[in-house]
Order: structure tokens, then C-alpha cells, then sequence
């Protein structure tokens, strides 16, 4: 499937948004939703499942199938599920895959005057990295894991949490955060790492210098904190 850069797709609605599904459902939760293979989203796209005057964002999901060892999902564009503005609580963006790519993309799930919502990652394993930096987790954890590796910067998490939307990062395999993350603008937000069968390993300093961060790290085995390295929720 294949969203191009001048396509928007839109569940807007005045008393809340609605559902957006590319590729399939949410945590393929939706047997009738057939999963894509390949999955794109391309650059200028518009996926809008906004509240325009009050309620609560709806849901956007860019999905492959997470279970076939060709599946991608290739994001970029844009991804709005809002809440309205005279209230209402943000709605939820997934993007999955077994492999994850990612353009220039905005993610914008907030609420003016309610709770924010989520964007979830959920490929099979995952490494944040700087800008410019390269993926290395099995090298570095020393692990195990089989499987190409969802690299992502820490500068779009940094930028989505300082807009107002919680970030959750899950992997089946290992989750390795290889840069700094910081929260330097906004409201509270929740950034989450969970590994379902492998490991967290944080290399860097997490840290928040603007509103509370609700920090959470999961996982089927160990979450191991490098040496020397601070979280810091503020």
C-alpha cells in the first residue's frame, strides 16, 4: 500500500475524530483488516483523524505485517489525531512493522485541555540513535536477537514529547537507546520503553527540563541503565 506525498486522508469530525487504518488495524487487532506487506506513507502526505471543536482525537494506524520477515512500513507526512479545542483528550498513532523507516515525519497527538495522547513504534527490534548516528544494538548489547534493526532519532521522540504527545517505543526484540533524550519544551508527557521478549539496555541520560516526564522501562528480561547515566523526570 502506498499513500502518496499529495494524498490526505481525513476523519475529522466536530465531536471527535475518527479511524484512519494503512495496512491494518491497530496491533492487528482486527482480523477483517487485511495487513499490507509494504506500507508507505510518503512525505506531504496529510492523515488527520482530528476533533475539530470538542471530544477526543481519534486513532491513525500505518501497519505490515509484523509476523513476515519482509514487512515494512515507511513513514513520513503527516499524522494528526488531536483533540478538540474546547476539550477533549489526544488520540493514538501506531506505527508498526517488523522493520520501520522513517522520513520527515510530524506526529500530533495533543490536547489543549485534556490528556495527551500516544504515538506507539512497535517493530521488531529498535535502536534510538543521534542525528547521523548508525544502528548497532546487537553489537553493543551483545544480543541475540535475529532480524533487521528499526533505527529512529532521538531528535523526532524529543520533538513529539515537547509538543505534547506521549511516545511509547516497543520492540519484540531488544530496545536500545544509543543517544541522549530530552524534554526541553511543553507540558507533562510519558515516554515508554518496553522489550516483550528481549531487553531495554539505555546508554544515554534521559532527562526533562520542561513539565513531568512519566518514564517507564519494561521488559520480558533485564532494563540496564549504562553506568554514569541519569533519568531525570523533573
Amino acid at each position: 500500500i502506498r499513500v502518496d506525498g499529495s494524498s490526505q486522508l481525513l476523519a475529522t469530525g466536530a465531536t471527535g475524530g475518527g479511524l484512519i487504518q494503512v495496512g491494518g488495524s491497530w496491533q492487528n487487532s482486527d482480523p477483517s483488516v487485511r495487513q499490507a506487506v509494504h506500507t508507505t506513507i510518503e512525505s506531504g502526505a496529510l492523515l488527520d483523524a482530528s476533533a475539530l471543536d470538542h471530544g477526543d482525537g481519534g486513532t491513525i494506524v500505518a501497519w505490515s505485517d509484523i509476523d513476515n520477515s519482509d514487512g515494512l512500513t515507511d513513514v513520513a507526512g503527516h499524522f494528526h489525531a488531536t483533540a478538540g479545542e474546547k476539550g477533549g483528550s489526544g488520540g493514538r498513532i501506531e506505527t508498526s512493522g517488523a522493520l520501520l523507516t522513517f522520513g520527515d515525519i510530524d506526529i500530533q497527538a495533543t490536547a489543549e485541555n485534556g490528556d495527551p495522547g500516544m504515538w506507539l513504534l512497535d517493530p521488531n527490534n529498535l535502536d534510538i540513535v543521534s542525528s547521523g548516528g548508525s544502528s548497532g544494538s546487537v553489537a553493543a548489547a551483545n544480543a541475540v536477537d535475529s532480524g533487521s534493526n528499526t533505527t529512529i532519532d532521538a531528535s523526532v521522540i524529543e520533538t513529539t514529547l515537547n509538543a505534547g504527545t506521549d511516545v511509547a517505543l516497543t520492540a519484540a526484540g531488544v530496545v536500545y537507546v544509543g543517544s541522549a533524550i530530552t524534554k526541553s519544551s511543553g507540558g507533562n508527557a510519558a515516554l515508554t520503553f518496553t522489550s516483550t521478549g528481549s531487553n531495554v539496555y539505555i546508554s544515554d541520560n534521559i532527562i526533562s527540563t520542561a513539565g513531568e516526564l512519566d518514564f517507564t522501562a519494561k521488559a520480558a528480561g533485564l532494563v540496564k541503565l549504562a553506568d554514569g547515566k541519569d533519568i531525570t523526570t523533573n
